[in-house]
């Protein structure tokens, strides 16, 4: 039986599924025209092959969890709905849930409609980040366009490249545990959170977005410049005095929580993979737009210094050793941030999605946005996703743990300041 080494990584976005998230990281296509699904399923499986971890299940024998084996022709993988109700089909499958305990950690879901194609893809938390999913993308649009043009190819079987080898010999990295400075280690203490309701089992996926034109875009740039900061920082600062306004927190100074992509700290050998971290920013609550783009854009500069990475990634591997501690610590930690409601806000900006043009064969990807995990509030995740020079900002969520008022003032409130109000 085939197996491979799981990483701490793996283990805490694995164990996410049986709390507060669904531990999905998802995306959806439109395209000019519909793609073969035959050659998308045989380009899935030649995925599987050329990246092998993607055709495991993660399973813990003997406390010790590792990625096995599930195997090419399961009937999960795939799945193709004819429909005239297009966007309802798209939202029955990104509901659906993977557990990766029992099945392989990606799927495709194809929904055609009369003059619409959509594909749903799915990839779990467990295997990878953002970064990781969309590198899975883009090896699948690869394959679909090989297996296109050869009915006979088949990949090389891969080796996976999945730990923080290449990471750590970035910063000269030989002893993990003399490099480790405690003292360098974010404050990760929350002292807020967004409002929630029932929060036992039996919830519902939901997701809400607002979308930005590149003209609206190009205007965010512009004025972010003029002010001293950058777009991520102003869309972080847009979704803190967002949260601010409706919250309405008594202390001035609020941290946000967000995910930093650890690939630009490597040569970009890794494999599909978990390789990011997850740091707070502490910004003002009060002040307008313009008065403190360069103070968050400071401020965040600040929280992701590579050597703050380096110890984030030294702390996680040093101290999740022990499987079954790592599970009993999330649960523990869950029951207080229920308790207590205080769980910090997320944000994934995941960036551009298009650094390059993303076709399958002759079937042009002419929009595309991420859908991140959705959690049970009071955890909370806003992702950020650019395609075509379009900006998508998305909530997804559990029902009825999170109110569906809420992500509509929140996201309401962000496309004012970020669309209607920044002259």
């Amino acid at each position: 039986m085939k197996t491979f080494a799981t990483t701490p990584f793996d283990w805490f976005n694995f164990v996410a599924q049986n709390f507060n998230s669904n531990a999905l990281i998802q995306f959806v296509l439109r395209f000019d025209k519909c793609p073969d699904f035959d050659l998308l399923v045989r380009a899935l499986r030649c995925c599987l092959m050329a990246d092998p971890v993607l055709g495991c299940r993660f399973l813990v024998k003997d406390d010790m969890p590792q990625w096995v084996y599930a195997g090419l022709d399961a009937a999960h993988l795939f799945e193709k709905r004819l429909t005239e109700e297009v966007e309802s089909a798209v939202g029955l499958c990104l509901a659906e849930r993977l557990d990766a305990s029992q099945v392989c950690p990606v799927k495709l879901c194809m929904v055609v409609g009369v003059d619409d194609a959509r594909l749903v893809i799915k990839v779990h938390h467990a295997v990878c980040d953002a970064g990781g999913a969309l590198q899975f993308v883009k090896m699948l649009a690869a394959m679909y366009g090989k297996v296109g043009d050869d009915p006979d190819f088949m990949p090389e079987p891969g080796i996976p490249c999945r730990g923080t080898e290449a990471f750590c010999r970035h910063f000269g990295v030989e002893d993990k545990s003399s490099r480790l400075d405690m003292s360098l280690l974010p404050d990760m203490r929350c002292t807020w959170g967004t409002p929630f309701g029932d929060v036992a089992s039996g919830q519902t996926f939901a997701y809400q977005a607002v979308r930005f034109s590149d003209v609206q875009l190009d205007r965010m740039k512009t004025f972010a410049q003029s002010n001293g900061g950058s777009l991520n920082a102003l869309v972080t600062l847009a979704y803190h005095k967002a949260l601010v306004l409706l919250l309405n927190p008594e202390a001035d100074g609020k941290e946000i929580q967000f995910s930093v992509n650890l690939r630009r700290f490597t040569d970009g050998g890794n494999t599909v993979c978990n390789l990011s971290n997850m740091t707070n920013v502490t910004l003002p609550t009060k002040g307008s737009l313009a008065e403190l783009a360069a103070v968050a854009k400071c401020a965040i500069d600040k929280a992701v210094a590579p050597e703050l990475m380096l110890q984030g990634v030294l702390a996680c591997e040093l101290m999740s050793t022990d499987f079954k501690s790592l599970d009993s610590f999330y649960a523990s930690d869950w029951e207080n941030v229920k308790r207590t409601g205080l769980c910090t806000p997320m944000i994934s900006n995941v960036g551009k999605l298009d650094d390059a043009p993303i076709c399958f064969g002759q079937c042009d990807v002419k929009d595309m946005m991420l859908i991140s995990p959705a959690f049970v509030s009071p955890s909370f995740m806003l992702s950020v996703s650019t395609y075509r020079k379009v900006m998508t900002l998305c909530v997804a969520y559990q029902k009825p743990s999170m109110d569906d008022g809420f992500v509509t003032a929140l996201l309401s409130e962000m496309k004012s300041m970020l669309a209607e109000n920044l002259y």
